[in-house]
């Protein structure tokens, strides 16, 4: 009961304060203003990513006071958290340029490895893999990787805190089965703040997460990540599994524009869940689509990789599959046609 109070109650929070950020941004900004690589056509708030990050962290806070996070937990999640959202929130409102910005995302990568203790020991389903200092290398680099997918999703209304939902619906129902309670609560407090958020996020959205929310929620995620493999909770393969449409896509899109697409660093709209929301002219049914493959495909091979631990490599590889012919097919390749 005092765990529904408190979802129900970040819940509400975050709604109230969606609205508040609303009437505020509205008035004083920022503003996303449409551009070559944008998906709208008017000026709308922005960086309302601060009404999720501000919710969550409250409810940190009350796990510290009433669960008791440990130490570096509260190092991560509470001040690291602030330190996150305070840096989208600046890059919102003074669009900071990316060379300035890198610097900070190798600082907060850094921060993660440092008190949660680098790459925990693999297991593959069938042995179990300790990298040693190579893992905690790929394991800085792969932070990285990840803080940015967030900033490549959040691509047209709604995507990224459905995302931010379902990933913490689903990892956190694992988290609180293998007996990780608090890395299940301190999902599911972001999950609820992302769901109070995307009342106004929905398409067609009245406000935009902006680097705030996007940073914070791929900031958030990934420390749970490192901590839940800790933990032994939640293996390698159930997070790829359940992240595979928006790791696929991402990646698959930079991949392609390195290979093919002088200047590929440039900002750009070639992502396949882009080019679908044009074509079909609805970020809407984009979106449910996403929805739908998650729930009918992702989660029964989630179980199923669950419960047969030495099939998790073919089930990773089998969900893969069709997602990136998908994403091949819509990608920056169609984009360019």
């Amino acid at each position: 009961m005092e765990f529904v109070i408190l979802s129900a109650t970040v819940l509400l929070l975050s709604i109230a304060s969606s609205i508040a950020y609303y009437k505020l941004a509205s008035v004083y900004g920022p503003y996303a203003v449409p551009n070559f690589r944008s998906l709208h056509q008017k000026v709308i708030p922005r960086g309302a990513g601060l009404a999720v990050a501000f919710t969550a962290l409250l409810g940190y806070l009350y796990l510290y006071f009433d669960h008791g996070l440990t130490a570096s937990q509260v190092m991560v999640y509470v001040v690291g958290g602030v330190v996150v959202a305070a840096m989208g929130a600046a890059d919102d409102r003074l669009d900071i340029r990316a060379r300035y910005r890198m610097p900070f995302q190798f600082l907060m990568a850094g921060w993660i490895c440092y008190w949660l203790r680098g790459l925990a020991p693999i297991d593959l389903g069938f042995a179990v893999v300790d990298l040693g200092y190579f893992g905690h290398v790929a394991l800085f680099v792969s932070l990285i990787w990840f803080y940015n997918i967030y900033n490549f999703i959040d691509g047209i209304d709604g995507m990224a805190s459905s995302a931010t939902i379902f990933i913490c619906g689903a990892i956190g129902a694992v988290l609180f089965f293998q007996q990780a309670p608090v890395l299940g609560l301190i999902l599911t407090l972001l999950g609820v703040s992302s769901a109070g958020f995307l009342v106004f996020n929905w398409p067609p959205a009245r406000m935009f997460l902006g680097d705030t929310g996007s940073s914070f929620m791929g900031y958030i995620l990934s420390a749970v990540f490192v901590e839940s493999l800790w933990h032994n909770a939640v293996g390698l393969w159930s997070w790829l599994i359940i992240g595979c449409f928006y790791f696929t896509d991402t990646t698959l899109t930079t991949t392609v524009r390195i290979l093919t697409i002088p200047g590929w660093y440039r900002p750009h709209r070639s992502h396949a869940y882009q080019n679908l929301a044009r074509v079909w002219n609805s970020h809407r049914k984009v979106v449910l689509l996403v929805m739908a493959i998650n729930i009918l495909w992702v989660i029964p091979l989630l179980l199923l990789a669950l419960k047969y631990e030495a099939w998790a490599i073919g089930v990773t590889v089998l969900v893969y599959v069709p997602l990136t012919a998908l994403c091949l097919k819509y990608g920056p390749l169609f984009a360019n046609k």
